[in-house]
């Protein structure tokens, strides 16, 4: 039996992949090359098991693209 994938398994270049895919963006095609194939499987099993997966994959990137807190260094 295939292993469930989540939403938080996916990496944020699986991730815009997996949009890329289903909007049918042009660039679905270089996301592709740049993918291994067992990570382009791995995002489709994700979509396979999510009814609705385009809202959730767009929050996830969102979430991705938020400036990280700062750290500032002593010197």
């Amino acid at each position: 039996m295939a292993e469930t994938v989540q939403l938080n398994d996916l990496s944020q270049k699986q991730l815009e992949f997996t949009q890329a895919g289903i909007t049918k963006s042009p660039n679905w095609v270089q996301l592709e090359k740049n993918l291994p194939l067992s990570d382009q499987i791995k995002c489709l099993r994700y979509v396979a098991m999510e009814p609705n997966p385009l809202p959730k994959v767009q929050e996830k990137l969102r979430e991705f693209q938020l400036p990280q807190h700062s750290v500032t260094h002593e010197r």
